[in-house]
């Protein structure tokens, strides 16, 4: 069971994480439109709210295993 919640932790913390770091290209490239502008703020705020709790979770969950 532990495994399978690393598992998914792992990949859940490297898929919110690529698309954090490919929505912070797109709002720095220059040609960046507002056409979408309210979808991609909303994933871009849920991907990283997502990520930072997914990275804090398995940190705690290592410490408490390995304490």
């Amino acid at each position: 069971m532990l495994e399978k919640i690393i598992i998914v932790y792992i990949t859940g913390a490297l898929v919110s994480f690529v698309y954090f770091a490919t929505m912070e290209k797109s709002i720095l490239n220059e040609e960046y439109t507002n056409e979408h502008d309210g979808i991609e703020a909303f994933l871009y705020i849920i991907c990283s709210v997502f990520w930072f709790v997914f990275w804090v979770y398995g940190i705690m969950n290592l410490f408490k295993k390995y304490k």
